[in-house]
């Protein structure tokens, strides 16, 4: 268990937005004797394949088929070009846009360190892209004090533009492309375009000796489960999973589960003709679930309540916003059986719309019976959300248990 969890949470912190949750899923995959796709697939080979942000693995054994899904990108800020805003003459801040459904109120007060591609001319048409991560503090979003704004604890709303972007420098001629520049040894002059994202430098911690406070579990719990899980199954069975990018922001992108990467890769490893091996499958989408908050029980359904450390969640929605249909959620409850944990389900209540997943998508894009899975969190979408050990451990030996079945 520990040493699962602290492997865990230095995945999380050295994934600090999603070209670097790639390129650590890469690492991991390469690491276990992953081979990135040139062309041709061999039985009993293990493969790895990429789209913008997106990453597929596969290890080519059999007949029978088994497919994962999970999204490596999480709710943040992410700076505008030419970022810098100069306020009063004195502040250097700069301008951001909130990327997917963050809860912003987290991320006052906290150091932010910044990270993300940067893209290089390399004197053709396709640039170089580089990956940057500060490691340190860059900004820092500072709230307004109670004596000035007297609504801070009362209903306070923040406005996105006026509020949230991040002091950077005192020093009003500082540009943050000449740190990027700085830290990476090259010219801001070879900087062509970048795509940066602020997070919090405090790394994952262990609160107590049952719960984990992270950042970007949502979705990076899953990713890293449903990685560990292909690298150390030991089965009989052509085993794929699919770690999409943009699910924060509706999944249309070259690396979304709304794009035909998913079909392309399935394509590849099975041929055109891969309709029987999806008719004789269950998919798994793989996306956090939300635990019962103590502070506000009312906010859930009367019967279907998860809680933290109680077991992997099945989630369904009569609106179909995930993917869950009886022959999916009965495929979930015998792999849970089949490997010793304990399920719970998550409905929402009838008089509130919950949030959806990629397993609608897939499900569509592939016509294959999927189940909406995940681990209960706290705090989704937080800066730091709150999840549990044992949910976890279990979702590697959820995902484990399913590509050796």
């Amino acid at each position: 268990m520990d040493k699962y969890i602290n492997d865990m949470i230095d995945f999380i912190d050295k994934s600090p937005c999603g070209s670097w949750a790639a390129y650590n899923s890469i690492n991991m995959l390469q690491n276990a004797g992953f081979e990135k796709y040139t062309g041709e697939i061999k039985e009993g080979g293990r493969y790895y394949f990429t789209r913008g942000n997106a990453v597929a693995a596969v290890v080519k054994c059999g007949s029978n088929l088994r497919i994962g899904a999970a999204h490596l990108d999480s709710p943040g800020l992410v700076l505008k070009p030419s970022a810098e805003l100069v306020s009063e003459g004195h502040y250097v801040r700069l301008n951001c846009e909130v990327y997917g459904g963050a809860i912003v109120s987290t991320w006052f007060d906290r150091p932010l360190a910044i990270a993300g591609s940067v893209v290089i001319d390399s004197g053709s048409l396709m640039p170089d892209v580089k990956l940057y991560n500060s490691k340190r503090p860059l900004c820092i979003v500072p709230n307004c004090a109670p004596h000035l704004n007297k609504e801070i604890n009362t209903g306070f709303v923040y406005n996105k533009q006026r509020d949230l972007p991040p002091v950077f420098s005192l020093d009003i001629e500082r540009t943050i492309l000449e740190v990027v520049a700085e830290d990476m040894g090259i010219s801001t002059r070879d900087i062509l375009d970048c795509e940066l994202f602020c997070y919090e430098a405090e790394g994952g911690r262990l609160i107590g000796d049952d719960m984990i406070s992270c950042g970007r579990l949502d979705d990076l719990m899953m990713s890293y489960a449903m990685l560990r899980g292909i690298c150390d199954a030991n089965g009989n069975n052509t085993s794929v999973i699919i770690l999409t990018d943009n699910e924060e922001v509706g999944s249309l992108t070259m690396g979304g589960a709304r794009g035909s990467f998913a079909c392309d890769v399935l394509r590849l490893i099975l041929g055109d003709n891969f309709r029987n091996a999806l008719d004789n499958t269950v998919a798994l989408s793989a996306d956090m679930a939300h635990a019962v908050n103590p502070s506000h029980p009312e906010f859930y359904e009367p019967v279907s309540r998860p809680y933290l450390n109680c077991g992997m969640t099945l989630k369904r929605a009569a609106d179909k916003s995930y993917s869950t249909d009886p022959v999916s959620g009965g495929a979930f409850k015998h792999i849970c059986r089949n490997v010793g944990i304990e399920y719970q389900e998550f409905l929402n209540p009838s008089d509130r719309r919950g949030g959806t997943t990629i397993g609608p998508m897939l499900s569509a894009a592939l016509g294959v019976h999927t189940a909406d899975i995940g681990a209960p969190i706290l705090a989704m979408h937080s800066i730091r959300e709150l999840g549990g050990t044992r949910d976890a451990l279990d979702a590697y030996r959820l995902f484990k248990g399913y590509f050796e079945m």
